[in-house]
């Protein structure tokens, strides 16, 4: 197992500030894109601290993104394609069996899991 120093997994909630309606189905991001996603935990929606991200692997239940800023020799493409095809085959059966489907604000299916160091920062 890589032993990787300062990551941690953030299961990154792209959730709504405000009490909007549900959005039309939004866009997926492609493997490679850029991103940016809030890793403020505190004050999210009044203080949010963005990160720039970029997109790993992209299943059929999980979008799983990168910090930019996370130290080199991490995760590979290889290693996000098969967090994503375990979350899809195995996690996802279990918790939506145990506790239903996630609350999907962004209206696109997936679960975002963020990969940042940020975890580490607070």
């Amino acid at each position: 197992m890589k032993r990787i120093l300062g990551l941690s997994l953030l299961a990154a909630s792209l959730a709504a500030c405000d009490d909007s309606p549900t959005e039309p189905k939004a866009r997926l991001p492609s493997v490679g894109e850029e991103i940016q996603l809030n890793v403020q935990f505190d004050d999210n929606c009044a203080n949010p601290v963005m990160r720039a991200g970029r997109v790993m692997a992209v299943s059929s239940r999980a979008i799983l993104v990168q910090d930019a800023t996370n130290p080199a020799g991490g995760f590979s493409e290889t290693d996000y394609q098969q967090f994503a095809a375990a979350y899809d085959n195995l996690v996802w059966p279990v918790v939506t069996r145990t506790f239903g489907a996630p609350e999907d604000v962004d209206n696109n299916d997936r679960v975002v899991f963020f990969f940042t160091r940020a975890i580490n920062e607070l």
